[in-house]
């Protein structure tokens, strides 16, 4: 319910800004600096993509929709791609600190242990925004030229994001819901009215879906657990087994989880076959929510998706079975 609150006020807020230009002086002014549409959209995405917050898809999403860009479909894949790495490196994320906390293992070790997949990844990363990323994918709109902005509604989506690096603790809809009344009374000023605001309403009721459903599914990850302890199944059959787990709960949380508990099993020697296999079923889980934000907001279709991102998932699975 927390997470479906921090959607609705964050597209709420996004919505505001995307249909009153709220934004557009400040890419302009950043468009002096940075000469290259692709480098402005590449760095907007990755920075916004590596902050140490939950949600921080959702996040990076937002802030490329108000871009203005005439073609968006090819955002969806490079906002995906620039968030995901995250989870192989970060030492404040679950998927390392639960190995590490579990595995005895140091953070230097881990990344020891996952580094061929590292370096693959921003690899990959690499060669999709120089050779599959056009400058044509990146025009801005015509009639988006305005240099003037606020620097104060700048810092009004900013501090909230802030707000969640900072305070960890806060519930993460609460900073975003005390900026909604500005962002209402920018839009009010600009229409006279509150009517009309353009949130994606098809993309939060569907989420949601995907969260109830993986909440649903998740109340079974123990029952799941104790089935693998409690039976002596294979090498091959584990490895199958976890990655079916883990892309039918598509949740970084879970798959790490379930990858720790087989190499608790099995031995500390097969934690990259485990961690790595599990990680690129969940790279393409359809009940993976990114996947199901960069649909809606940028009308990326699964098609366009599946391509880059499965190429990604089996370069993982072939460095699972590699470093075993």
């Amino acid at each position: 319910m927390i997470y479906i609150l921090f959607l609705f006020f964050i597209f709420l807020n996004t919505a505001i800004i995307r249909q009153n230009n709220l934004f557009v002086g400040f890419y302009n002014f950043l468009r002096k600096y940075i000469s290259s549409n692709k480098l402005l959209v590449f760095l907007i995405s990755l920075v916004s993509g590596v902050l140490p917050v939950s949600g921080r898809v959702s996040v990076s999403a937002s802030m490329l929709d108000t871009l203005h860009l005439r073609n968006k479909e090819k955002l969806g894949v490079l906002d995906y791609l620039s968030t995901h790495h995250y989870y192989l490196w970060s030492p404040i994320e679950k998927t390392i600190i639960i190995p590490m906390a579990v595995l005895g293992l140091t953070y230097f070790q881990v990344i020891e242990l996952l580094l061929p997949a590292i370096i693959t990844y921003l690899g990959f990363l690499a060669y999709y925004f120089l050779f599959q990323i056009k400058s044509v994918d990146v025009e801005f709109e015509v009639g988006t030229e305005n240099s003037e902005f606020s620097l104060f509604t700048i810092l009004l989506f900013i501090l909230p994001i802030v707000s969640m690096v900072v305070f960890p603790n806060v519930p993460i809809w609460i900073p975003f819901a005390l900026a909604s009344p500005y962002f209402l009374y920018q839009h009010y000023q600009r229409n006279n009215t509150l009517r009309n605001i353009e949130v994606n309403w098809s993309l939060l009721f569907l989420i949601s879906g995907i969260i109830l459903f993986g909440q649903y599914a998740a109340s079974y990850f123990d029952v799941m657990q104790e089935y693998v302890k409690e039976n002596e199944f294979t090498l091959p059959l584990a490895v199958s087994f976890g990655f079916a787990i883990s892309f039918l709960l598509g949740s970084s949380g879970k798959f790490v989880a379930l990858s720790t508990v087989l190499t608790v099993l099995y031995g500390i020697e097969y934690f990259p076959l485990f961690f790595l296999s599990e990680y690129a079923a969940y790279l393409i889980s359809p009940t993976h929510k990114c996947l199901t934000i960069g649909k809606q907001y940028f009308g990326t279709p699964f098609r366009l998706y599946m391509k880059p991102i499965g190429q990604l998932a089996l370069f993982m699975f072939v460095l699972a079975i590699i470093a075993r």
